[in-house]
């Protein structure tokens, strides 16, 4: 089943006179994460039988900017399970019932004693009434691209450390709109987002965030390539 959730966007969730996407996707798992404390299927949940979830990937559809001062609803819900995946989709509408933001994450298991993913457990799916409903037909694979890339290099915070003891994932799209230019982030605003993480980030103290010239590949790295994203802009209509 859906679960449905309404948010008023305070100022200081903004930037530039628009929610910024990191506190966007906060809302968003925010709001999956109140559905997993009803199903007692949290990551605390998970970690007393030496387990935890992870997101392998993101996907993002973006109509239009979300002002401050806005009352949002999110839905979210359980989409199905295959294999090792776990399917969790997103939609955020306006106060008219339009529909503003698209999106779909695709969750793993991980057995923290094998310290590698598994098929999510009979125990947890049971926990969840699936919504076959998905956003999107698939989320891409990213090529890397074999072209010269600009860098940006950001100091890892304490406060990006999350449950797991890695790097947060919502951390990676804050790097990303640190990396953007002036004129990007104040008059632009991402429409499209695929971002898919390689490798989790720990016992790190710098990452580095590669682009290209007109931001639409990003690459974050630390001694290896820690995830990939690919992004689309449109431009901010007053």
């Amino acid at each position: 089943m859906k679960y449905i959730k309404k948010y008023y966007i305070y100022d200081f969730l903004c930037s530039r006179n628009k929610l910024t996407y990191t506190n966007l996707v906060n809302i968003l798992l925010e709001t999956s994460n109140e559905q997993s404390i009803i199903n007692n299927a949290t990551t605390e949940d998970l970690l007393k039988l030496n387990k935890t979830w992870m997101i392998y990937k993101w996907k993002f559809n973006l109509i239009r900017p979300i002002r401050p001062r806005e009352t949002i609803e999110v839905e979210t819900w359980a989409a199905g399970f295959e294999r090792l995946n776990a399917f969790r989709e997103f939609q955020v509408l306006d106060e008219n019932s339009n529909i503003i933001l698209k999106a779909s994450a695709v969750f793993l298991v991980v057995d923290l004693k094998l310290l590698k993913p598994i098929r999510v457990p009979e125990e947890i799916i049971n926990k969840y009434n699936i919504v076959s409903k998905r956003n999107f037909q698939k989320i891409e694979r990213i090529k890397p691209l074999e072209i010269n890339l600009q860098c940006n290099k950001f100091k890892i915070r304490k406060s990006d450390i999350d449950i797991n003891g890695h790097v947060n994932n919502v951390t990676y799209i804050d790097w990303i709109e640190e990396s953007l230019t002036e004129d990007l982030y104040s008059n632009y605003f991402i429409s499209n987002l695929n971002l898919i993480y390689n490798r989790e980030i720990r016992n790190c103290e710098f990452v580095e965030v590669y682009n290209d010239n007109s931001y639409n590949y990003f690459e974050i790295k630390t001694d290896e390539v820690n995830a990939k994203a690919t992004v689309t802009f449109d431009k901010i209509l007053e």
